[in-house]
C-alpha cells in the first residue's frame, strides 16, 4: 500500500498548485494511488478493462474510473492485487475464511502473461530442436499460498499445471524479469528466487526445478542460480 516518489518534493508541488498552477502527474498520480488503496473498493471495481486510451470500457463510478486511469498500467495491477489482499484479510476476519475469488479481469491478465513468459522459456530449447508438445493450464490462488506446478512428461507431449498468487503481476513480472537466461521465475523474496527451466536430452525436454539469486544491473535484473535456502514451493514432475 506504500507508494514512493523518488526525486519529488510532494510539498513544493502542492503548494505550486496551491498558488494556481496545474497539478504535475506526480500528484495526480499520488491522488489516485490513495483513494484506491485507502477507500474499501470492492473487488468487482477493478473488473472494468482500461482501453487503449486509458479509458475504461466497463460501467465504473467516475471518481474511480478517473483514479485509475490516472494510474500507470502496472499500478493497476498492483493496485488490483492489493485489493484482493484486503478483500481476503477482510473475508478471514469475518467467517475465519480466504477469499478464494480473484477478479476475472485479473485472472485473465495473469493468464495471458504467465503463457507469453512460458512460451519464452521454451525458445532456446525449440531452437535446439526439441519438439515436443507442451500443453499447460493456470489456477489463480489465494494470496499468501505457495505457487506449484505439477504434471506429466511423456515422449511427444509435456503437460505442466501452474499455481501462483496474484502477487506473481507484482513481486516477479512487474519487476520485469518473469524469464532470464531461459528460466521462468515463479516466486522472488528478497533476492532468492525460484523458477524452472528446461533440460533438452536428445530431443526430449523435461523441466527442472532451479533456485538462485535476482540481482538488479544497470539493464534491469539477472537471475543466477545458487545453492540458496530454497523458496516454498512444490514441484511434482512425473514420467509416463
Amino acid at each position: 500500500g506504500s507508494l514512493v516518489f523518488l526525486h519529488h518534493d510532494l510539498d513544493a508541488e502542492r503548494a505550486m498548485e496551491g498558488l494556481g498552477g496545474e497539478p504535475p502527474e506526480c500528484l495526480i498520480v499520488y491522488r489516485a494511488w490513495t483513494d484506491i488503496c485507502t477507500a474499501d473498493r470492492p473487488l468487482q471495481a477493478f473488473d472494468s478493462p482500461i482501453g487503449p486510451r486509458g479509458r475504461s470500457a466497463g460501467p465504473l463510478p467516475n471518481v474511480l474510473r478517473r483514479y485509475l486511469e490516472s494510474l500507470p498500467t502496472g499500478l493497476r495491477d498492483v493496485a488490483a492485487v492489493a485489493a484482493v489482499v484486503r478483500a481476503q484479510r477482510r473475508d478471514r476476519s469475518r467467517r475465519g475464511e480466504v477469499l478464494t475469488r480473484v477478479p476475472p479481469l485479473l485472472q485473465r491478465r495473469m493468464s495471458e502473461r504467465v503463457s507469453a513468459a512460458l512460451l519464452a522459456s521454451l525458445e532456446p530449447a525449440r531452437a535446439e530442436g526439441a519438439r515436443q508438445r507442451v500443453e499447460f493450464s493456470l489456477r489463480v490462488v489465494p494470496v499468501g499460498e505457495s505457487p506449484s506446478v505439477e504434471g506429466e512428461i511423456t515422449s511427444r507431449r509435456i503437460q505442466l499445471r501452474l499455481s501462483l498468487s496474484p502477487t506473481w503481476l507484482v513481486e516477479v513480472e512487474r519487476l520485469g524479469f518473469p524469464i532470464e537466461n531461459g528460466t521462468m521465475l515463479l516466486a522472488c523474496r528478497g533476492q532468492r528466487a525460484a523458477g524452472f527451466c528446461w533440460e533438452h536430452d536428445g530431443g526430449a525436454l523435461r523441466p527442472r526445478l532451479a533456485f538462485g539469486r535476482c540481482l538488479r544491473t544497470e539493464g534491469g535484473w539477472s537471475f543466477t542460480e545458487a545453492q540458496v535456502p530454497p523458496l516454498d514451493l512444490w514441484w511434482s514432475i512425473k514420467s509416463a
